[in-house]
């Protein structure tokens, strides 16, 4: 019996459509691919109309999905701007602070993380409720970098309270002698020991001289895993 021979061109013909069909395979994937990075990240549609803050930013975070910390009498009397649209994250929450003079940091608080609201730099708490602009322009940098200084080496100096892997948020007022006072942790860093070590330890800090007197307090800090570094010990 003789063996039945395919003919070559219907070899040829099979090898190239298959070869196409591959071709057509990976061009889907990678337009599916392509779908995918082009797809906006991280953009939320909200309805949030301009409002007591409070209550603004509480719609906010139920909207995004990122809590706003903030003391109340800080947004005590200020009043949001109107969101209404498809925004990023933070971009929607710079809107809505518009005109308030607040602002906001972002920390890390698990996977989702959150925002924790703080005086404007440059902006007086009581200019930023009545509109007077008149201390708007007061520079207190060099006064701020004495705080964080001070604060990350009291931070740095308490094993349990070293900075590296939590993340948390205070508010805290400076009296006339420097010192720190009326020190509030805004929220736990999910260890009891540490949050009373952060309180403890900073509750002894001082400045070392009074703040300036047209310094808005008191004042909110942010302390992330990617802080400062301690320094080096000798």
């Amino acid at each position: 019996m003789t063996a039945k021979k395919t003919p070559i061109r219907v070899v040829v013909l099979i090898v190239w459509l298959l070869a196409w069909n591959a071709l057509l395979a990976l061009e889907a994937r990678a337009q599916s691919m392509n779908r995918r990075q082009d797809a906006p990240q991280d953009m939320t549609r909200f309805d949030i109309d301009a409002q007591p803050l409070d209550t603004a930013l509480e719609q906010y975070g139920a909207a995004s999905g990122r809590p706003v910390i903030f003391d109340s009498a800080l947004v005590a009397g200020r009043v949001s701007t109107s969101v209404h649209g498809v925004f990023g994250r933070e971009a929607a929450l710079q809107l809505l602070l518009t005109g308030t003079g607040l602002a906001a940091d972002a920390i890390t608080t698990g996977q989702e993380g959150a925002f924790v609201l703080k005086t404007a730099p440059n902006v007086s708490a009581s200019s930023a409720v009545s509109g007077d602009a008149s201390d708007a322009s007061v520079d207190t940098r060099g006064y701020d970098g004495q705080i964080q200084s001070a604060i990350r080496d009291a931070l740095c100096s308490t094993a349990l309270a070293k900075p590296g892997d939590y993340s948390t948020a205070i508010r805290f007022d400076i009296d006339a002698t420097g010192h720190i006072e009326a020190l509030r942790l805004l929220h736990s860093t999910g260890n009891r020991d540490r949050d009373l070590a952060i309180q403890v330890v900073l509750g002894q800090v001082s400045i070392g001289e009074p703040p300036p007197p047209a310094m808005p307090l008191p004042i909110y800090m942010a302390i992330v895993p990617h802080g400062p570094e301690c320094p080096a010990q000798p």
